[in-house]
């Protein structure tokens, strides 16, 4: 029992070190699926904010925001995906509550880019936030109370934090199979190792390798009363005004008392998704923004065409390399803020 107690414990050892090499010295994403369990994984922020630019919101910001373009770009700073599917606004404001209160000021980054839609700041969600129940389940410190609204961290008391502890610990598999396939992968070929293709299912982006969806499939979905898009295209900003300035201004107040740079961008929407909102109550939404962040704010609405896109709300590789060129430019001070209004491409 304990030879077998004592080989299990250095098999994890091992893996775990194999799993820290590959996230720190390859800047390998390990969770797949699970992307926002990395926040559980300290390595991946403890003494690790100087220097960085860390991307922050929904799957829209995971997949058109691309880290190697970032990187060029700024060249003394190495940029971070934090951002994770079906995420809200609820999400990010606890993610930026853990970051300081478990990690500290060390894993503050230089710079936030934070990539928002009316769905994610709308916190819209038809199914049972997974970021939520992540934290719930795995977290050793916090539980998320979410009988006050906006919800907040919560204490986990002695044993929630041992019982999370041991579930995090069984959960490694994914995150450890994926480092062994990231190191074999090195050992094979290590000179394409900066290649994004050869690193498909190691980067941050799920969809662009996929086959991208047909303009029949793309309308069908948008006008399915069971998804989420009736509610979003529904929604009114006005109405909700004080709750999402509340909000916000949670981020903004993070990102003023660790001297961190905030940047925040409406991330682009496919012509079907902007044919579907009310006009007014659209402009109502991008004028809260505008009220929170001013000069900080970029609304990239209209940059793409139908054809960038990969599905609905995703962009395609190239598609990404230009909503990433141009947030880069923003944060870079190379562009002019953009006014509530969108700005684009295309009138």
């Amino acid at each position: 029992m304990g030879c077998g107690l004592a080989a299990l414990f250095t098999v994890h050892a091992l893996m775990e070190s194999l799993a820290r090499w590959a996230e720190v010295r390859q800047n390998e994403y390990l969770w797949g699926q699970e992307e926002y369990l990395q926040l559980f994984t300290p390595t991946n922020y403890t003494g690790r904010g100087r220097g960085r630019i860390l991307i922050c919101g929904p799957s829209e910001a995971r997949e058109d925001l691309l880290t190697d373009v970032f990187d060029r770009r700024f060249p003394g700073l190495h940029t971070y995906q934090s951002a994770h599917g079906a995420a809200t606004l609820h999400d990010v404001t606890l993610q930026l509550a853990y970051m300081e209160r478990v990690y500290g000021p060390s894993a503050a980054p230089d710079i936030l880019v934070l990539g928002v839609s009316p769905r994610f700041v709308a916190n819209i969600s038809l199914v049972a936030p997974p970021f939520i129940e992540g934290m719930n389940k795995y977290s050793p410190y916090y539980r998320v109370d979410d009988s006050v609204d906006p919800p907040r961290l919560a204490p986990k008391s002695v044993w929630e934090s041992l019982v999370a502890r041991a579930r995090l610990l069984l959960h490694q598999q994914p995150r450890y199979r994926a480092a062994l396939d990231g190191a074999w992968r090195a050992l094979r070929h290590p000179e394409r190792m900066r290649d994004y293709s050869y690193r498909a299912g190691l980067t941050p982006a799920k969809y662009h390798f996929k086959k991208q969806w047909s303009a029949k499939m793309r309308q069908t979905r948008f006008l399915e009363p069971a998804s989420h898009w009736p509610k979003t295209h529904s929604w009114d900003a006005s109405a909700h005004r004080g709750e999402v300035i509340r909000e916000m201004t949670q981020v903004r107040d993070y990102a003023r008392r660790n001297g961190v740079r905030l940047y925040v961008v409406n991330m682009p929407e496919i012509s079907w998704n902007r044919r579907l909102f009310d006009p007014e109550r659209y402009q109502h939404y991008l004028g809260v923004l505008h009220e929170v962040f001013g000069d900080q704010f970029l609304d990239l609405r209209t940059l793409l065409h139908d054809e960038e896109f990969q599905d609905l709300v995703h962009a395609t590789l190239a598609g990404s390399r230009m909503v990433s060129e141009r947030v880069a430019g923003f944060v870079a001070g190379g562009l002019e803020p953009a006014p509530a209004v969108a700005s684009s491409r295309r009138p």
